[in-house]
């Protein structure tokens, strides 16, 4: 499978809306993503689908929004790379996530666990929020 660079995130963010569907290591499944830029339609939705996990790069669900629908119990990993820095979210009725992840492969420094339909408008970390790469 081949990564976006940063470049090719930047472009992603200047669109206003782009979904991807990205196959998950190890897995034949598929993951589907979402990319909303910052005053976006979608990125201004504080909803999220069901079988999804949507978080913003502001606190209280603003910023860029990027909506995952993942396969349970696989990890999922953003751009290679690049971390997108989390500072709220919300897990669809059907999702929860078991932890992000500071590095790929869901390895490295890791969030607490947030359930399923929970809505985080501050996940914490600081002033940078926490910088996911990837998340189970």
């Amino acid at each position: 499978m081949r990564m976006m660079t940063r470049a090719a995130f930047v472009t992603l963010v200047s669109a206003p809306a782009l979904t991807l569907a990205l196959a998950t290591p190890g897995n034949a499944a598929v993951s589907q993503i979402t990319v909303a830029p910052a005053g976006s339609v979608g990125a201004l939705a504080a909803s999220c689908p069901a079988n999804a996990v949507c978080m913003w790069n502001g606190v209280n669900f603003r910023g860029t929004k990027i909506t995952v629908r993942n396969v349970p119990g696989t990890c999922w990993h953003y751009t290679k790379g690049y971390r997108f820095p989390v500072k709220s979210l919300i897990t669809g009725r059907d999702r929860a996530i078991s932890s992000m992840r500071a590095k790929i492969n869901c390895r490295g420094t890791a969030s607490v666990s947030y359930r399923k339909n929970v809505r985080v408008p501050d996940v914490g970390y600081g002033k940078y929020g926490f910088p996911m790469v990837s998340f189970r």
